[in-house]
């Protein structure tokens, strides 16, 4: 007995020992083929725009400018992720990381890039306000500076400036890009609104009136003893007929 209890200890070390490193194996297997499976999908997309670059350089009727080719892949990649996405360029990236003053004023214009610049919002009581630029509208050309390939970021920076100068816009709205507007604005500083605040002494409230039904208690007045019916009557004059006592 002693043993075959001393095997059956050995042969479940032994299993153990063998089972350990092939769960191992297999849980890191698993994860790797994950991993492998995600980098075979960016590196497909990445033979995908291999090729591409090779049918352009190959087969474009000119000479491309391949500086310019990759600018806009960056571009398209950067607005792939969403409307306030860009890419830019070093000297972009120096321009905003810069401490220069752009300007004091602006025309009061939040953008967006979608295809053109889009105006988000305008600042009430600004020169875009009173010009009837609205959001929705999409602005074609700052100056004479298209805004196809040009972000937000870039955008909003043409237009601040100094007070007083001017800038012009080609206004786009409805969609309808063969009836475009040009709108001559002059550039405000953003006016401050001073807002004041003050703190009101609690009221006071007047008592809560309940609400409900009141039963009201009303006294009933006692009944007056009834007078004595003819049946009655009789009765008590029959009972004294007898009770009377004759004279003997």
């Amino acid at each position: 007995m002693a043993e075959e209890n001393t095997m059956t200890s050995r042969t479940r070390v032994i299993a153990i020992l063998v089972s350990a490193p092939v769960i191992a194996f297999t849980v890191i297997g698993g994860l790797l083929g994950h991993a492998m499976a995600r980098a075979d999908d960016t590196y497909a997309n990445l033979r995908v725009f291999n090729d591409v670059v090779s049918l352009i350089m190959s087969n474009y009727v000119e000479q491309p400018n391949m500086d310019n080719v990759m600018r806009g892949a960056m571009r398209g990649l950067a607005e792939g992720l969403d409307s306030d996405s860009a890419y830019l360029t070093p000297a972009q990236v120096r321009q905003a990381e810069s401490s220069d003053q752009i300007g004091p004023a602006d025309v009061g214009i939040t953008l967006t890039h979608q295809y053109y610049l889009r105006v988000v919002a305008t600042r009430d009581d600004s020169p875009a306000a009173k010009a009837g630029i609205r959001p929705g509208d999409f602005v074609r050309l700052v100056d004479s500076r298209p805004t196809r390939d040009m972000s937000a970021v870039e955008g909003q920076r043409l237009l601040a400036g100094a007070a007083g100068s001017k800038v012009k816009l080609t206004i786009i709205r409805g969609g309808s890009t063969t009836e475009p507007h040009i709108v001559e604005l002059t550039r405000e500083a953003p006016q401050t609104v001073d807002v004041k605040s003050r703190q009101q002494a609690p009221r006071s409230r007047p008592p809560r009136k309940l609400r409900g039904h009141r039963a009201s208690r009303t006294q009933t007045p006692a009944a007056s003893p009834r007078p004595p019916t003819r049946d009655r009557a009789e009765s008590a004059r029959t009972t004294r007929r007898r009770t009377r006592r004759w004279p003997q």
